[in-house]
């Protein structure tokens, strides 16, 4: 069985964006760090990806198919190596797998193309996903 994920890319930047993650990794939604305002203009949690490995932000990922199998063990092997086995069971982690499950949910849901750049907007309750035209 196929699912879909984000992976970070190179892309051309423009004006407050920017990819800090490394090439190809697996990214997720990570809740807002900040709180306020300062979420959408200064440091940019509220409006970016998160590396699985890196946990650097991305304001762009790259929809991509992956095996549902091979996804669920690149989650796994990606928090055990920024973590720790000592993580497995725990609330966290769960949490964790589970903001992975859901991303690549609401990319099937929202009908993204395989090849898409996609954007988020993060709040404290939900995450807004969008697709970037070719160009910007």
């Amino acid at each position: 069985m196929e699912t879909l994920c984000l992976r970070a890319y190179h892309f051309p930047i423009v004006a407050s964006e920017f990819n800090w993650c490394l090439p190809g990794e697996l990214l997720w939604v990570q809740g807002p760090t900040c709180t306020g305002e300062e979420t959408q203009q200064c440091c940019g949690c509220g409006r970016s990806f998160t590396g699985c490995q890196s946990q650097r932000g991305s304001t762009r990922g790259l929809v991509q198919r992956h095996d549902a199998t091979a996804f669920a063990a690149e989650v796994h092997t990606s928090v055990t190596a920024q973590h720790g086995a000592h993580t497995l069971g725990s609330p966290w982690r769960r949490q964790f797998e589970m903001d992975c499950a859901t991303l690549s949910r609401a990319l099937l849901a929202g009908g993204f193309p395989v090849g898409t750049p996609v954007t988020v907007r993060v709040t404290d309750t939900a995450f807004v996903l969008r697709s970037v035209r070719t160009g910007e």
